[in-house]
Order: C-alpha cells, then structure tokens, then sequence
C-alpha cells in the first residue's frame, strides 16, 4: 500500500506525504522500504478544562479579518523548530516556516473554530488555535514570539480557552514532539498527562 501510494504521489506530482502510525507498530518497515522517513515521535496530552477561570489580560479572540491573520501568520513564521516540517531535513527551514505562517493564517480566517490571541497593542505576541470535536477542545497551534517565550503568554493563551471553553467543553487534547522537552515540560507543569504516542513519517519527491 506504500509502495501505491508513492506511485500515485509521483503521477500526481506531490511533493510531500505524510503518516502516522502507534508506537511501536511492526509496520514501520514497509514505509522504509517505500522512501518513507521517520521524523518525529508525537506525544499526545489532556486535561480537563478547568472552571471558574476569568479571560486573562491582553488576550482576546481573534476576528476572521486580515490584520490579526496576519498577525498570527507572523507569529507562526517565527515561532516554531522543533515541529515535524522542521525536523525533516528534506524540508527547507523557509518552507516549513511559510507552512506554520499558512496554517495560523488559516486558523484564524476558517479552520479553528476559536482563536486566542495576546496582544499588548505592538502587534500580536502569541496565538492559541483551538478546534472543537464534541467535548473535547483539540489545541491545534499554539505559538509565542521567540523574543517572548517564557514569559507566561503561552499560559495566558491556555488560561483563554479555559474561560472560553468551560460549560461547553469537558477536555482538552494537545500534541508536541517527544524531543521538545520545553514543551512537554510546558504542558504536564499545566496538568497535562500522556495519554498516546505516534510516530510520524513523511516522504519527499
């Protein structure tokens, strides 16, 4: 089935697949052999959403309108390195970058069904996308200008969507790297706890 897949890749001129499989999982071999690599071990954490928690000073919800987009793609430009796109060598560092830049630009304008975003009034500092699968809020990008990393924005981006999401929604779903240990640390200092592990493989044509 690999092997098909990147026939039907190269016809259709793709230039980049993705798959994710359990970890450990006896399959991984058959991907090696099709040109598959592996480039990341994906840790998935949750917890529940906490209650009682008031909207935390400068952050609010972004609008589907270009400015704060924009901001957020600007944020997303700069502030990932350690994600799947960026641990792949095949991917240059200025395409992953772009990519993180699309992705919370979209968040903001369509995909997520909710974006947090901190912003002292220079410009957007930190963005927290969230989607919504029936009672669970799924974090799907959460990033913090590099400048401003580990200064409590990313927990005031956390504290949002508990006050956003209480009585709506009951848990809360995030994934990061196995090699980021910041991150990990982030979220079980959060309450987070690991619930699954994944591995992720791409091939590039």
């Amino acid at each position: 089935m690999a092997q098909q897949a990147v026939a039907d890749a190269r016809l259709a001129d793709v230039r980049l697949m993705g798959c994710r499989l359990p970890e450990p999982d006896d399959r991984t071999g058959y991907l090696e052999s099709a040109g598959f690599r592996k480039v990341e071990t994906l840790v998935s954490l949750a917890r529940p959403v906490r209650r009682g928690v008031p909207m935390p000073e400068g952050v609010r919800a972004a609008r589907s309108e270009d400015a704060d987009a924009a901001g957020c793609r600007r944020v997303g430009e700069a502030a990932f390195t350690s994600d799947r796109y960026h641990a792949d060598p095949d991917v240059p560092d200025e395409a992953a970058d772009a990519l993180k830049g699309a992705w919370a630009y979209n968040a903001v304008m369509a995909r997520a069904d909710r974006v947090f975003i901190y912003d002292e009034g220079n410009g957007i500092l930190g963005f927290n996308a969230c989607l919504l699968r029936g009672q669970t809020v799924v974090i799907d990008l959460i990033g913090v200008m590099p400048g401003r990393q580990g200064a409590g924005i990313g927990a005031k981006l956390l504290l949002a969507m508990d006050a956003d999401y209480q009585g709506l929604a009951d848990r809360v779903e995030v994934g990061t790297q196995f090699s980021n240990s910041g991150s990990l640390s982030f979220y079980r200092n959060d309450g987070f706890e690991e619930f699954r592990r994944e591995q992720t493989w791409h091939w590039t044509a």
